[in-house]
């Protein structure tokens, strides 16, 4: 709120692992644009390209990459579609074979009871992950081009010029976020 933009937090941390770490660099990113002193951050594993992080994961696989990363798919279509738009945005994106399971999986709606954990396990698949895209979007141009691919660009967390003292801290064996991703945005350290 504008209340609390206006307070004195000039002894203000912020950190954040993983997705915690990109909501981080959000936030930070937005005090600062109102004015707002921070005194530092960190991030650990942070996808602050969610665009580049799963470009890679999906034309550039490795052997390190996540093997439960086949559910995030579905998640990040649906949260794309449903917090940005447009309508129809999973289904435009996601093969029809796993539309269902990934929408009962976004929706928690999976398993007796719903949301049951061993129900999810079994969900979890080793099939290729781009196999998760229709095939009009399995070139990483069309990806791009696509409504996931523009909403995932419009979220990163790394252009904006930061004035705060950042740290960002990321694995050389991640199994979602590749060394090179995981420095991005280390000019401000």
């Amino acid at each position: 709120s504008s209340d609390v933009c206006s307070s004195d937090l000039s002894g203000l941390f912020l950190g954040g692992w993983s997705q915690g770490g990109h909501n981080t660099g959000a936030v930070l990113q937005s005090l600062e644009a109102k004015g707002v002193t921070v005194k530092a951050a960190f991030t650990a594993s942070n996808p602050n390209d969610p665009y580049a992080a799963l470009n890679a994961i999906f034309f550039h696989p490795q052997p390190t990459d996540s093997p439960w990363f086949s559910a995030m798919v579905g998640q990040v279509a649906f949260s794309c579609e449903t917090f940005g738009g447009p309508v129809g945005l999973a289904a435009n994106t996601l093969n029809p074979d796993v539309f269902q399971d990934a929408n009962t999986l976004y929706r928690r709606t999976y398993g007796h009871p719903a949301g049951d954990p061993k129900v999810l396990k079994a969900m979890l698949t080793t099939r290729p992950l781009l196999s998760f895209l229709r095939p009009a979007l399995r070139d990483p141009a069309a990806f791009a081009a696509s409504d996931l691919g523009r909403c995932l660009a419009r979220n990163e967390v790394f252009r904006q010029d930061i004035k705060a003292d950042v740290r960002i801290y990321y694995g050389t064996d991640d199994q979602i976020i590749r060394q090179h991703l995981g420095q991005i945005g280390r000019a401000h350290v």
